[in-house]
């Protein structure tokens, strides 16, 4: 079958019998893989798994349409290790003038699992488009601790302007290992950003992170209480039962656990449980306690302080 496909490569043909609709209705337009026979096979072969034709498929990367570039970017992510040696081929589309081929030659890097490319991901951190931003943190993030060393480039984008590449961020760093367990404080204090997915994120994040993550166990518990979105309220409550599983809160606290829903009880029973760790985690811990003060006296200006 992926014999018959493959003739298709060299097929330039597209159906723009849709454009005008598209033109006088601002429909969305159809994916390429629908337009472009070229794309289709791409696309096609990819998930046949035949890797005899990725030198075929990598030779659409050098296509005139960026439809087709990314076509093959996405491919070759797809085919994963047994791609592994188009990888400078993937290195050159970074620089491609059409973002979205650059955040699937992000991904499809990741998905490759190669080492060398950890520097030229990390020049993509600073990418203008957030797609790729997030992509590029994802392609660290499933290197895991090899990428550790770059965790402070990581660290910069918790303070992204765009929601999702603060998400990206917490999920790349939490899959550091050690190092990643550095920023603990920092990924704790984003259980009060205002984006409910960032809450949530965080919260999942912290459940992972064993003794450091039950340092907040209080926080925590406070989120699975009383936070005004469901989903947050739903990863606090995970994130409490993944300590707890881990054996890192009272089993005391068991009971509040089960119903952190609605009893305001369940911060008290897990506070005599937390932990202390040093460093960065420990300082903005401090902060974390200093805003709260400031919350329960009325003088917190959320976006001043």
């Amino acid at each position: 079958l992926a014999g018959t496909v493959v003739s298709l490569l060299a097929d330039d043909a597209e159906d723009d019998s849709a454009l005008p609709a598209q033109i006088g209705t601002a429909a969305p337009r159809l994916l390429a893989q629908l337009r472009a026979p070229r794309c289709a096979a791409i696309t096609a072969l990819a998930r046949l798994g035949d890797a005899s034709h990725i030198d075929s498929v990598a030779t659409a990367l050098g296509d005139t349409r960026w439809e087709v570039r990314l076509a093959a970017c996405e491919a070759l992510g797809n085919f994963g290790g047994a791609a592994r040696g188009e990888a400078d081929s993937l290195i050159a589309m970074l620089d491609d003038n059409a973002y979205p081929v650059r955040a699937a030659a992000c991904a499809s890097l990741g998905a490759l699992g190669n080492a060398q490319a950890m520097p030229v991901l990390v020049e993509k951190l600073d990418d203008r488009a957030c797609s790729v931003r997030i992509q590029a943190l994802g392609a660290l993030g499933s290197l895991g601790v090899d990428a550790a060393e770059y965790s402070h480039d990581v660290f910069k984008l918790l303070d992204d302007a765009v929601p999702e590449v603060r998400c990206a961020a917490i999920r790349c760093l939490s899959r550091f290992g050690e190092l990643g367990l550095s920023y603990t404080g920092v990924i704790g204090t984003m259980m009060c950003e205002e984006q409910a997915e960032v809450r949530c994120v965080a919260l999942r994040a912290l459940g992972g992170f064993g003794q450091h993550g039950a340092a907040f166990a209080e926080e925590i518990a406070e989120r699975a209480s009383s936070d005004s979105s469901m989903a947050v309220r739903q990863a606090a409550t995970e994130a409490l039962n993944a300590l707890s599983a881990e054996g890192l809160l009272q089993p005391g606290s068991q009971a509040s656990l089960q119903d952190a829903y609605g009893h305001e009880s369940a911060s008290d029973a897990l506070a005599a449980s937390r932990p202390r760790f040093d460093g960065l985690g420990l300082y903005y811990a401090e902060i974390q306690a200093q805003k709260k003060e400031l919350q329960n006296s009325g003088q917190w200006i959320e976006g001043i302080f």
